[in-house]
């Protein structure tokens, strides 16, 4: 796992920058849920240990037809928060997710946390190929105003 804390440069002659505040009540923990697995088990432990907000566990159906499975999957693992199904019109995923996050992001003090479990499977190449949606949601969210985003890596042996 990288943590990388980028700076933000004020402009000469302009005045420092303040630390933004957080609210714990405008904020959400969100779980990215593509199968129901040991690192998606792992993500959610990770979510519910930050103890600094709700935590939600999103499944975006991109295949409709798997989302019963799925919930029954969610079910049988007796996981501790309940899990959203969010409708993914054209298999499309960007929009869903900006529009499930936007209620939280809108707010000036509020902060999405996302949480993304990442199955690590063999070496970094073969990681990479199979985790091509994880790399699209960083690319994606990396320049979201007031969203955090964690990679939560699970190796499969």
């Amino acid at each position: 796992m990288v943590v990388a804390d980028v700076p933000v440069l004020a402009e000469p002659g302009a005045a420092p920058l303040a630390p933004e505040r957080i609210d714990p009540q405008a904020s959400a923990a969100f779980v990215i849920v593509s199968a129901v697995d040991d690192a998606t088990v792992n993500a959610v432990n990770y979510a519910r240990a930050l103890h600094s907000f709700p935590t939600r566990a999103l499944f975006f159906a991109l295949h409709p037809e798997a989302t019963e499975g799925i919930q029954e999957a969610w079910e049988r693992r007796n996981l501790p928060i309940s899990l959203e199904v969010v409708e993914c019109p054209f298999r499309e995923l960007a929009n869903p997710l900006l529009d499930t996050l936007t209620p939280i992001t809108r707010h000036e003090n509020g902060i999405a946390a996302v949480i993304l479990p990442e199955p690590i499977l063999g070496g970094p190449v073969r990681s990479i190929v199979q985790n091509r949606t994880a790399l699209y949601l960083r690319w994606l969210l990396v320049f979201e105003p007031h969203v955090v985003l964690s990679s939560v890596p699970y190796r499969i042996r």
